[in-house]
């Protein structure tokens, strides 16, 4: 029984990555064809393309393979006489390529003009023996870097046990299935040594569908590589730097130093590769020093960490991210000590948590993304764990442990984001649903510049710092009961609950800003237990058309730091204010009932300490305006409407280059100053009546509506 001729098949360099040794490049010209076995003689017919055994092994259980020479061109073996006793620990020695000065059409070769060997391996029957006990060497005559492929379909787990040992440079690949060489490498620097282990050469290329484990060490220079679907584990400390390559498939870790401190690269660098993964199984505690390279490649990579009970690996190295890769778990906990840097997204998925930590920070411009369980932001403080958008997916979290850890960056927050007592600022990204930002007792600092709103619940003894040109909405029903800061740009709210929870007793700065507006939408009255203070740069409301804005508490604030209304609807003052800046009305209405609404009056006359840019000035009671307060109309200029059966007396000076006055409302306005505009005075409505002579300067012109009243009460007036 002979098996049946298998066709030449050549190998394409393509199929490999580029960064492998160029020796792999070379000719593939030998196929090694075993068949079933049964009591036969085998029969070796060598080509220059195939070698092909037919026959099988004979009833001691030996093989014999005898070279002969079918007139191929060249004849890459040097001592094919061989034998194998597979119940006696055989040995099964394979020559290497020999020098082909020109290559045959179709053929490869490596750099230095040298055939490479490709050994395949089949039972055709898929009953094939377990070789448990026996030893394989390499062999090549000239130190021409000479490749083997080794593939096995059908065979069982353990094909080699044996010693695996050779000659200078080589590189094996793997394919098939099964756990191959577990009884050590050797490899030696020349055929007649025999005594000093060399595997400075050594490259492991293993390409299995099925899983596959280590169980003696590695060492020397030489490089693992993962190809093919299966997964290949390395569970010892080994000591081979020229890093591990997982193009395909998965490699497991499961010791520390399993891939020595040599660069892992996860995927493969041309595109359209496959899923690769790096899997970290170790005992509790383990820390791997490599740095991890994420290359541009199709298919998913991941670091799936899957320690059960709680275990906590480390990777302490760097990582160099330039196409996104996911952190993936069941159980356990993986600390990033190192930092994160390219350009590709990050994905955190799976229940378990990731620490993003150290002393440096991460400058990965891609996204980040929290699809599950916890990420954990612990660099140290002041320290940017996030240079990219960040989501939180709805069920997950996102917990800092150490302060500004988020550099400004854009948080979409659809999950839970815990700031665990830690300042942070960040760019927060509209968002909808049943959203949570827990504080804790920190701040957490708004920095956006453009229009984001946030549905979700804000809650701790913290509090909320708007910071940024952009503009900011809270329309959750927040419950923290920190302070606000609007510093820059705008914060706006609909109801309280936007400013955060109740508060109990008065609180002077609640409410506190720093050169930023808060904008109402919708009409409302503020407690007054929530003191407002300008600070620097003072502040603006801003209330929306046909809305009324009411607060009765106290607004403080020292000289320079003014208050200005702005919206076309109307900001209710009844609260006895102290801010000794200036009031600015430059739209819709500021309404009050007393001088003091308007802050503390200066002890000297201030020329502009009420300016108008078309906004109006609403009486609601009858009271007399300090007269060193001065009035400035600036563009628009501005209007006082006093109501019905109230009056307004004002003895200062009302400025204005150009800018005119309105009266409103049915009440009267009885001026007495030297006032000095030059724009138009409208009487609109009610009676502007004169408290002294000449209150008008005489190149302002007068209109009166019909029905308004123009008092001059006895005294002149020229015009």
């Amino acid at each position: 029984m002979t098996m049946p001729f298998l066709p030449t098949r050549k190998l394409c360099p393509s199929k490999f990555r580029s960064a492998r040794p160029a020796a792999f490049f070379a000719a593939i010209t030998a196929l090694f064809f075993v068949a079933a076995p049964y009591d036969a003689r085998a029969d070796m017919s060598i080509y220059e393309t195939y070698v092909v055994i037919t026959g099988g092994p004979s009833s001691s259980g030996q093989y014999y393979y005898e070279g002969k020479d079918n007139g191929g061109t060249n004849t890459p073996f040097a001592n094919i006489n061989q034998s194998i006793n597979l119940l006696a620990s055989p040995t099964l020695t394979l020559n290497g390529g020999q020098v082909k000065t020109s290559a045959s059409s179709g053929d490869y070769q490596n750099s230095n003009n040298y055939e490479a060997m490709l050994w395949r391996f089949y039972s055709a029957s898929g009953s094939a023996p377990s070789y448990t006990s026996n030893n394989l060497t390499f062999a090549a005559s000239q130190p021409a870097y000479p490749n083997y492929l080794w593939e096995s379909t059908g065979f069982n787990a353990n094909l080699l046990t044996g010693v695996v040992s050779g000659s200078y440079k080589m590189d094996v690949y793997f394919s098939g299935n099964g756990s191959y060489f577990s009884g050590g490498q050797q490899y030696y620097t020349s055929s007649a040594n025999t005594t000093a282990v060399q595997t400075a050469n050594f490259s492991f290329y293993y390409g299995a569908t099925g899983a596959g484990t280590q169980s003696s060490a590695f060492s020397g220079s030489g490089t693992f590589v993962k190809t093919g679907t299966g997964t290949y584990t390395l569970d010892r400390a080994n000591t081979f730097t020229g890093g591990a390559y997982i193009d395909a498939g998965a490699v497991a870790l499961t010791a520390a130093n399993a891939a020595t401190n040599g660069l892992i690269a996860i995927g493969q660098e041309a595109s359209g590769g496959g899923d690769a993964k790096l899997v970290l199984n170790a005992a509790n505690g383990t820390t791997f020093t490599n740095n991890i390279l994420v290359r541009n490649t199709g298919g998913n990579r991941t670091i799936e960490f899957n320690g059960a009970g709680g275990v906590t690996n480390t990777i302490q190295g760097n990582i160099t991210n330039n196409n996104g890769f996911q952190a993936t778990n069941a159980n356990g906990s993986l600390i990033l000590n190192g930092v994160l840097s390219g350009s590709g997204g990050f994905e955190k998925v799976g229940s378990g948590t990731v620490f993003f930590s150290g002393s440096s920070s991460n400058s990965q411009s891609g996204t980040y993304t929290v699809n599950g369980g916890t990420l954990v932001l612990n660099k140290s403080a002041n320290t940017a764990a996030i240079a990219g958008s960040l989501t939180i997916a709805s069920g997950a979290t996102l917990r800092t442990d150490a302060a500004n850890q988020l550099n400004d960056r854009l948080v979409t927050v659809n999950g839970t984001f815990n700031l665990n007592d830690q300042a942070q600022s960040l760019a927060l990204a509209s968002t909808s649903g049943s959203a949570a930002i827990t504080l804790g007792s920190a701040t957490m600092t708004i920095n956006n510049t453009g229009s984001d709103s946030f549905a979700g619940v804000i809650s701790g003894t913290g509090g909320v710092t708007k910071t940024g040109a952009g503009a900011q909405t809270l329309s959750g029903v927040n419950t923290f009961t920190g302070k606000v800061q609007i510093n820059q740009g705008t914060l706006s709210i609909a109801a309280e609950s936007g400013l955060g929870g109740s508060v109990a007793s008065l609180t002077a700065d609640q409410l506190q800003f720093g050169g930023g507006t808060l904008a109402v939408t919708t009409g409302f009255t503020m407690s007054s237990n929530r003191g407002i203070t300008l600070n620097s740069n003072g502040g603006t409301i801003n209330v929306a058309a046909s809305q009324t804005f009411g607060y009765g508490g106290v607004i403080a604030g020292a000289a320079g730091n003014n208050f200005t209304k702005t919206g076309s609807g109307q900001l209710t003052l009844s609260g006895v204010n102290t801010y000794s800046g200036k009031t600015i009305i430059n739209g819709g209405a500021i309404s009050i009932a007393a001088d003091n609404a308007l802050g503390t009056a200066p002890g000297l006359v201030v020329a502009d300490q009420l300016t108008f840019g078309s906004g109006t000035l609403a009486i609601t009671a009858g009271l007399t305006m300090s007269s060193n307060r001065g009035i400035t109309l600036n563009s628009g200029g501005g209007t006082i409407d006093v109501a019905s059966s109230q009056t307004l007396s004002y003895g200062g000076i009302i400025a204005g280059s150009g800018n005119g006055l309105t009266k409103a409302g049915s009440g009267i306005l009885s001026l007495s100053g030297a006032n000095t505009y030059t724009g138009t005075t409208t009487i609109g409505a009610g009676t502007l009546q004169s408290g002294a002579a000449n209150i008008i300067a005489d190149t302002s012109a007068v209109s009166i509506t019909s029905g308004a009243v123009f008092d001059l009460n006895g005294n002149s007036l020229t015009i």
